[in-house]
């Protein structure tokens, strides 16, 4: 028995592909009905069910190029669903196609003006562009229409930090806080507010649970070390800018161009400023 020759004979093998759970065939045999009849309303919505059950594992996989074109397709077949957009705009933001993101997501938006991934979508679009004041009331819009939206509060948090709003960033952050308590960033955001408003002890055991969640992490240890000099704790600074860089106490001392350690506020601060150029800068200066 040879192929269909229409499209009703290959919407037949579909719904036989369909019964048999077969994915493949199904997309196989819907492209084949649309190419004998484009306006085969069932096809499209069977091929883009299918297409959907596609998109997780192309995300896991990261094959982002093929995902963008999943997404355009579901567009395209399925107008009134924002789920294939909101595919492609994803996609285009992992490849790092801002521009090309926030335009599908703009004209999205004016379809599908309750769809809170699209606010998440364009505010995120808006942040990787350094464009704060912009992506906040999205991020804003994101939370109001999904209040467990625990990510889009991170980075509503980390806009209003960047544009010096830190009261107003630390209750974003402990809002979200609530929702996803084990992110290593949100503590170190977390803990950076607390220090721009002067709550040194505070953000010291906001930079303490990031390391315990990531231990031996340098940018939160670096940042620890940096409150402890603040706080006057020399010698604890001290000691974690030497586990830092890998350095002991008596490689240190044995090295005369650095400040004495028994300086304790000058050691202390010149080792968070000289951790700031990376893990290495200490032994490198010191020629190890």
């Amino acid at each position: 028995m040879g192929e269909p020759q229409d499209a009703a004979g290959w919407w037949a093998k579909a719904q036989e592909a369909l019964e048999a759970g077969e994915g493949n065939e199904i997309l196989d045999c819907t492209q084949k009905v649309l190419e004998h009849d484009a306006n085969h309303d069932e096809a499209k919505k069977l091929r883009v069910m299918v297409l959907m059950q596609v998109v997780p594992l192309l995300e896991e996989a990261g094959k982002w190029e093929r995902m963008l074109a999943t997404g355009s397709e579901m567009r395209l077949l399925d107008p009134s669903n924002p789920v294939g957009g909101m595919v492609e705009a994803g996609a285009q933001l992992e490849l790092d196609q801002l521009e090309a993101c926030e335009e599908t997501v703009v004209e999205l938006l004016e379809q599908f003006p309750e769809e809170g991934h699209l606010h998440y979508l364009r505010a995120t679009s808006l942040l990787r562009r350094e464009r704060y004041g912009d992506a906040v009331p999205h991020f804003e819009r994101t939370v109001e229409l999904d209040p467990t939206h625990g990510e889009a509060l991170l980075n509503w948090g980390m806009c209003l930090d960047e544009q010096g709003d830190s009261e107003a960033a630390l209750a974003v952050y402990d809002r979200a806080l609530e929702l996803i308590p084990d992110i290593v960033f949100l503590h170190g955001n977390r803990g950076n507010s607390l220090r721009n408003l002067g709550r040194h002890e505070e953000a010291l055991q906001s930079y303490e649970r990031a390391l315990e969640l990531a231990p031996g992490d340098f940018h939160n240890g670096r940042l620890r070390a940096e409150v402890l000099t603040e706080l006057g704790r020399y010698d604890e600074a001290i000691a974690a800018c030497l586990e830092l860089s890998g350095v002991s106490e008596a490689d240190y001392r044995a090295n005369d161009s650095l400040p004495s350690l028994d300086e304790g506020e000058m050691a202390a601060m010149s080792l968070c400023v000289l951790l700031r150029s990376g893990p290495n800068s200490l032994r490198q200066v010191m020629g190890a």
